[in-house]
């Protein structure tokens, strides 16, 4: 398909696309369309599901599970970068709901990792209280392992922890790590 072809295709669904990007099956084709978007019309795409994820319009937690593909698979380090700039703001509300939890694990482990610093720092900066919410127990779970194969956060993750003391934070109310 050419550009035209294809902007045209979105423009007939656009206002559609977030229904379909959650679709048992329709994710599929919006994943290809998007990852053939010419790039000013992907960052229009973007602004338009981050909003909608920050609307909080996901039936269930595995209705992210197709945005997560597409975050994982079909974005470039300034999709990534733009991405991040966008939920920086909202790092908070994401972080402490259940259903927007995976997309913050996404970025942790799938962006370049000059690109998801902000969201790791911010996780690392509030580690304490996201260790006291059940959400937040899953997402440090996951961050120790990344930090144990990541060399730039493991001394910062280290000292975080020290700080909290060990055992408060591997024996929390939510579980063990």
């Amino acid at each position: 398909f050419s550009n035209e072809e294809i902007k045209q295709i979105y423009n007939e669904i656009k206002d559609n696309f977030f229904n379909l990007l959650i679709h048992k099956y329709a994710n599929y084709f919006c994943q290809l369309l998007f990852k053939s978007l010419p790039q000013t019309v992907k960052y229009q795409v973007l602004d338009y599901v981050i909003k909608e994820i920050l609307l909080f319009k996901l039936g269930n937690p595995k209705s992210i599970c197709s945005i997560v593909v597409m975050f994982e698979k079909h974005l470039t380090i300034t999709d990534q970068e733009y991405i991040i700039k966008k939920i920086k703001p909202f790092l908070v509300d994401l972080t402490y709901n259940l259903k927007t939890l995976r997309l913050i694990e996404a970025i942790i482990w799938k962006f370049e990792q000059s690109v998801n610093f902000p969201v790791r720092k911010f996780v690392l900066d509030n580690i304490y209280h996201i260790n006291k919410s059940k959400e937040g127990f899953f997402l440090l779970k996951k961050f120790v392992k990344f930090s144990l194969v990541n060399p730039f956060d493991k001394e910062d993750f280290a000292d975080k922890v020290s700080q909290i003391g060990f055992f408060e934070f591997t024996y929390s109310k939510n579980g063990c790590y």
